[in-house]
């Protein structure tokens, strides 16, 4: 009873925050541990093609629905129109609907004219744009969940969705007859597991907020959202065109192997997912507040643990790998230190981009990350040719520094006063950065990288009252 007390005193804020980033969480690890499963069922073809599809699916997108599948988009409307919640969520469902049927319009249009196929095969092309029609509805539904903490029928959601989504992937893949028809059933059990939530929410959200459109929430949200697409499009480009360049300039298998190292990379992103769901809150509360003291320690800490996990997964990518793939799949072990490095210098743009956000510098957001994103096309049709798919990984790593560099110029123009530890956070990152790297001449001697961790392990501990500490006041 102690227990459910305690949590019956704790606020709706806090309990959404952590049954949401529990839900993450969960999401994130089940999507990376079956990456194991399907790497073994699945040719390395069919499985680098999937990889192709979620990467143009990330994408394409950002036009299809306007960037409204960002949370944070879809959310100026929820408190902008917060007295007519339904019919705002009715009349986004039918507006993305019309965005989507014009953009792959568009694409087939093109695809008839040319004669030949682009971007993907037309039945890949086809279960996308069937799921970009319907998958709003269950995005627009959790966004307003989370907005209003309504935490339980959101969690209910998100997990079943995630069971289905995987379970029937794993299903139709398993049922497949012939190889190369596996790459279309994932994808297709993918999308059946979605459909079994969304098409029901779609119609119940569109039963809610009725089907009269308010062309001028159209026009306002429009106007709102179109100037934040090209940084919508440059991340997923940053996230996903090194996976489709790997698959066009080299080939499928290749695209496979380099989408295991991006799986094992992610790893390390869910973990800063999980810290920066409270972090851009805490940061905001305290500048309101004026205590950038606050924010510059904790900021130190949790940069310093993100860089300790983002290298013992470097230091352990051989083992990692081992499970998460078969022998196969052993070139993707060099892709690797770069693209957790990578996945470090990530955290430092969102902790830099959090003040960009806060004083709504939205033009130098998107003009810094488009820049970065043109940089990595450029460098991966340079170096990719030449150097394979281990260069994919070192391009991304360079484009993301510049991504981090432009943002902390961002930073630093916003505010007169430094929030930040800039020199101690500059000294972590080259740290992180070179022991990544370093850890690939380590791969074939497990004794002294045993050694590394207990060395790691024996700082931690006579450190941990410091640690605890900061972690307190954090919380």
């Amino acid at each position: 009873m102690s227990i459910i007390n305690k949590w019956k005193k704790i606020p709706d804020s806090v309990k959404s925050a952590l049954v949401f980033g529990f839900c993450s969480f969960f999401s994130s690890g089940i999507s990376f541990l079956l990456t194991s499963l399907f790497t073994r069922i699945m040719t390395k073809e069919q499985y680098g093609i999937v990889t192709e599809y979620n990467s143009w699916h990330y994408i394409l997108e950002v036009f299809a629905v306007l960037g409204l599948a960002s949370v944070g988009s879809f959310n100026v409307g929820l408190n902008e129109y917060r007295k007519r919640r339904e019919n705002y969520i009715s009349n986004m469902l039918v507006l993305v609907n019309i965005s989507t049927i014009a953009v792959f319009g568009v694409i087939f249009i093109i695809r008839w004219i040319l004669g030949i196929d682009i971007i993907l095969p037309d039945r890949l092309l086809i279960f996308m744009f069937i799921g970009f029609m319907f998958s709003p509805a269950m995005t627009f539904y959790l966004a307003r969940k989370r907005y209003e903490y309504s935490y339980l029928k959101g969690a209910l959601v998100t997990l079943g969705s995630v069971i289905a989504i995987q379970g029937l992937s794993i299903v139709f893949v398993l049922l497949t007859e012939t190889e190369t028809e596996e790459a279309s059933m994932k994808v297709l059990g993918a999308l059946v597991g979605t459909l079994v939530f969304a098409i029901p929410l779609y119609v119940l959200l569109l039963a809610k907020g009725g089907l009269k459109q308010d062309f001028k929430m159209w026009k306002s949200m429009v106007i709102f959202t179109l100037p934040l697409l090209p940084h919508y499009l440059a991340m997923h480009v940053m996230n996903g065109a090194d996976r489709i360049m790997v698959s066009r300039l080299i080939s499928q298998e290749a695209a496979a192997v380099y989408g295991v190292a991006s799986a094992l990379g992610t790893a390390a992103s869910t973990a800063w997912i999980a810290i920066n769901g409270s972090l851009q809150p805490f940061i905001f509360n305290n500048l309101n507040a004026g205590n950038t003291e606050k924010i510059r320690r904790v900021t130190k800490v949790l940069v310093v643990l993100f860089a300790g996990i983002c290298f013992l997964i470097s230091l352990f990518a051989p083992e990692i790998l081992s499970i998460l793939a078969p022998q196969g799949y052993s070139e993707a072990i060099y892709a690797l230190p770069p693209i957790i490095g990578m996945s470090f210098l990530n955290a430092l743009y969102n902790i830099y981009a959090s003040i960009e956000f806060y004083h709504k510098k939205s033009v130098g957001i998107a003009v810094a990350t488009v820049i970065a994103s043109v940089l990595n096309i450029l460098l991966n049709a340079w170096l990719i040719p030449i150097y394979g798919l281990v260069a994919a990984g070192y391009t991304s790593l360079i484009s993301n520094a510049a991504l981090t560099f432009f943002h902390y110029i961002g930073y630093t123009r916003c505010r007169k006063e430094r929030v930040f530890s800039d020199l101690y956070i500059l000294c972590v990152t080259c740290l992180c950065i070179g022991a990544c790297i370093c850890c690939r001449f380590m791969y074939e001697m497990l004794i002294p990288r045993i050694l590394v961790m207990l060395m790691i392990a024996i700082v931690i501990v006579l450190k941990r009252k410091n640690i605890q500490k900061i972690f307190k006041e954090y919380l």
